[in-house]
């Protein structure tokens, strides 16, 4: 029975990475990316959507055409400054290097490509927003990472549990309601006091360090606790907080 409990854990984790390539796809910061054809050659663009205060952001386009030179305009939406500049020939490759902005401010960019007398703009007619985040400590986001990861793998696990011949409803509902407890009322306020602070001396409100999904996941798995001893078909229970926890992380994180 032991090896079946193991084996549980398998398609749990295959579960979570699976989730976690969706969340990527669909979340607002999934960075712009895309390929179109200049004089039978691919050019091909890559734009993050986000950058850290103090850092620069990188302009990266690639290409087999020599020909092919750039430029860029990023505007600050704070302070309405505008920076404009030529993009730096490489091998294979137009990028440069552009002032990122404090946090909390909104940069309105566009780029574009001269190929003899035409000129394209990449993405076509797009003009890019690129949000400027807090700078977050790398231990945090570690911290971050690793505790998400484990509240999700419990989660699916505890909703796969289901399948067990001889199911532990109770111990597995416990373990995900720690693991919820520990990253969405702890860990997850201090990331977004790194994420979302505008400066040393702002100081953020429970709104702003609380955010709906700190409260959303912990309320989920306590009121699954709470009905595994009201309510007969415990399956259906852990399946829903599971579809519950896992299309919201996908749709909503």
């Amino acid at each position: 029975m032991k090896k079946k409990n193991w084996i549980l854990w398998v398609p749990a984790i295959i579960i979570v990475l699976v989730a976690g390539s969706l969340n990527s796809i669909t979340s607002s910061d999934y960075p712009v990316s895309g390929t179109i054809g200049a004089d039978g050659k691919k050019v091909t663009y890559y734009f993050e959507k986000t950058v850290q205060a103090g850092t620069d952001y990188r302009i990266l386009i690639r290409t087999d055409n020599a020909e092919i030179t750039g430029y860029y305009e990023m505007r600050n939406s704070r302070t309405d400054s505008i920076h404009r500049g030529d993009l730096v020939k490489g091998e294979g490759i137009l990028e440069s290097m552009v002032p990122g902005g404090a946090s909390g401010d909104s940069l309105f960019l566009d780029v574009y490509i001269k190929l003899r007398d035409s000129v394209f703009q990449v993405p076509k007619e797009t003009t890019l927003s690129v949000f400027v985040t807090g700078k977050i400590p790398i231990g945090i986001s570690i911290l971050y990472s690793v505790t998400l990861f484990a509240f999700l793998l419990f989660a699916v696990r505890t909703a796969l549990e289901s399948f067990n011949p001889k199911p532990h409803y109770t111990r597995f509902v416990l373990y995900t309601a720690i693991s919820t407890i520990l990253y969405s009322l702890f860990v997850l306020p201090i990331y977004n006091y790194f994420y979302g602070r505008t400066g040393e001396s702002d100081i953020m409100s429970p709104e702003r360090l609380f955010s709906f999904e700190a409260w959303y996941f912990p309320l989920i798995w306590f009121v699954a606790f709470a009905a595994l001893s009201v309510i007969k078909d415990k399956r259906f229970i852990l399946l829903t907080a599971g579809v519950l926890t896992l299309g919201y992380f996908v749709i909503f994180h």
